[in-house]
């Protein structure tokens, strides 16, 4: 079984997330957690092959997943949760496992920073939550620091200004977040 990490300040609001959870039949697995640039770097490099067109490789991996440098996952704020399969979610469980998470997920501080409706960004993610008191000013510090001249040191990187990855994707989440 593999281990997963988060933020020491998010793991009593998700423990009891997950308990309330559990009480209404939902059970809250950790898919993914905290990821650092270098399991990033190797989830990219994965899906990212070279072509003579790296603008449409890279937008065709970053339907569901973020360059190196830019995940939310580094900040150890955000959990991915029961499946990161769509199917999941048309069965009668991921129905009932995300409606209890839209209901009630909030009451602890999470949200689902990729949902419908978005102009930019990421495809929806049912499975994305993140702790919000946290990752509110953690977004806050990222868009004060990093620039892209930062993220480096992987396939398509050189990409990353082009695709407008700080204000399309870093910066693409639910409006409601960003206030």
């Amino acid at each position: 079984m593999r281990k997963e990490y988060i933020h020491k300040d998010v793991l009593e609001p998700f423990i009891a997330m997950y308990e309330a959870a559990e009480k209404d039949g939902v059970r809250l697995g950790i898919i993914s957690a905290f990821r650092s640039f270098d399991t990033q770097k190797w989830l990219w490099n994965q899906r990212y092959y070279n072509s003579s067109n790296p603008i449409s490789v890279a937008s065709s991996v970053l339907k569901y997943l973020a360059m190196p440098g830019t995940s939310r996952h580094h900040w150890g704020t955000e959990v991915d949760l029961m499946s990161t399969k769509l199917y999941y979610y048309e069965t009668d469980d991921g129905k009932y496992s995300y409606q209890w998470l839209i209901d009630n997920a909030a009451d602890f501080g999470f949200y689902q920073v990729y949902n419908a409706g978005r102009k930019t960004g990421y495809n929806e993610e049912k499975w994305h939550w993140s702790y919000m008191p946290i990752a509110k000013e953690f977004l806050l510090q990222y868009e004060e620091k990093i620039t892209y001249e930062d993220i480096v040191g992987f396939n398509g990187c050189e990409t990353a200004q082009e695709l407008k990855i700080i204000e399309d994707y870093v910066l693409g989440i639910d409006s409601l977040l960003l206030e």
